[in-house]
Order: C-alpha cells, then sequence, then structure tokens
C-alpha cells in the first residue's frame, strides 16, 4: 500500500506536525500503516522544520534551470540492503530523487533486478585457499633460492637475511622476467584444469 504520492505524504506530516507529534513518532506511524521505506527520518524532520517556519505549501517548488540530482548512494545502498525487492518507484519517494536518477545510480553501483530483487552483478569464482601452481614465490623463487642456501650454516639472523639479499641481488632481470611472462599460461593451465594442480 505505498502508492502515496509526494502530496499526499506531506500532508500526512502537515496532520502530524498540527497535532503536536514529533517526527520519529510520525515516521513510525507512517511506516506502520504504508510500509517501513515509505519515507526516511529525515524527509519528515525537514517538512516539520518548514511548517515551523510558516510555509503552507505542500507542492514542490518551481526551480530555474535544470534540476539537481543530490542522491547519497550510501543511503541507496542501505536501502536496497535492508530491502532486496524495493522497488525504484519506493526508493523515489524514499530518497526524494527522480526514477530515473535511482536507476541509474543503481545502475552504476553495480546492481540489477534479478526476480523482484536487487542483487550485486558479481559473479562468485570458486578457488582452492592455497594453490602454489600460480602463485610465482611458490614455483620459481624458493626452488633456486633452496638451492642457493643448501648446506649453508648461519651464526646470527642477519647473516642469514644478508644472504637472502645476496640471492636476490645476484639473479638476473631476464630470471624475474619470465616468472611475469609465464604467469598467463600458469593461468590458462589452471583453467583448463579446472583448478586441479599442475604437474610440471
Amino acid at each position: 500500500m505505498n502508492d502515496l504520492s509526494r502530496l499526499q505524504l506531506r500532508l500526512i506530516i502537515f496532520y502530524e506536525w498540527s497535532c503536536g507529534n514529533p517526527a520519529a513518532e510520525t515516521v513510525t506511524k507512517i511506516g506502520k500503516v504504508f510500509g517501513e521505506t515509505t519515507i526516511t527520518d529525515r524527509t519528515v524532520r525537514n517538512w516539520f522544520a518548514r511548517f515551523q517556519s510558516g510555509e503552507k505549501c505542500f507542492q514542490d517548488k518551481d526551480r530555474c534551470g535544470r534540476p539537481t540530482a543530490a542522491l547519497n548512494n550510501d543511503m541507496l545502498r542501505d536501502a536496497v540492503k535492508e530491502r532486496p525487492d524495493v522497488t525504484t518507484r519506493e526508493l523515489e519517494t524514499m530518497l526524494g530523487c527522480s526514477h530515473q536518477t535511482i536507476s541509474n545510480h543503481l545502475h552504476d553501483l553495480g546492481y540489477r533486478r534479478v526476480l523482484a530483487r536487487w542483487e550485486l552483478n558479481w559473479d562468485t569464482v570458486p578457488h582452492p585457499l592455497y594453490l602454489p601452481d600460480i602463485a610465482p614465490s611458490d614455483y620459481h623463487l624458493f626452488r633456486p633460492l633452496k638451492l642457493f642456501l643448501k648446506e649453508k650454516r648461519f651464526a646470527k639472523y642477519e647473516d642469514l637475511k644478508m644472504a637472502v639479499f645476496d640471492f636476490f641481488d645476484s639473479q638476473s632481470a631476464a630470471f624475474w622476467k619470465n616468472v611475469i611472462d609465464d604467469l598467463p599460461e600458469r593461468w590458462l593451465t589452471v583453467v583448463t584444469n579446472h583448478g586441479q594442480y599442475i604437474v610440471d
């Protein structure tokens, strides 16, 4: 039952303000009757302030120039998270923006309508927790480093650290370039093996 126009909502807000009810109570009452997402607390407080200052016009004021579409993406995201089944028309009423602005922002945030629910347009790609086949440090670096350090003994931690730095410094640019160049081929192999380990 959320087919209220802005004018109707403003008349209800004016009635509640005239009765001396607080803004929070007004939001709760409107939410119970017309749906929790019909109007925001901020909108009611803004209208209460306008009525307090003597304004009695419930129509939107004429504006010159192109209308501004100030929409807070965080508020939009929160509204969709809270109610994934909310319609763009309901969001229009809740956030006070045009239908097209709401649609554009939802699209920009990566949402799409799926069976009357807003969902992020992401594909989840399953992958194993540990896959040494595509970690360059595992398949390209550790073996040569292990061979470099083989049968060496270090009295101090600093000596070990210096030996590792010496290993890195002794590697040619081709050593590092080859591992980078090899990545796309390894990725393709992982995909064609459906994530199974690569047997060298």
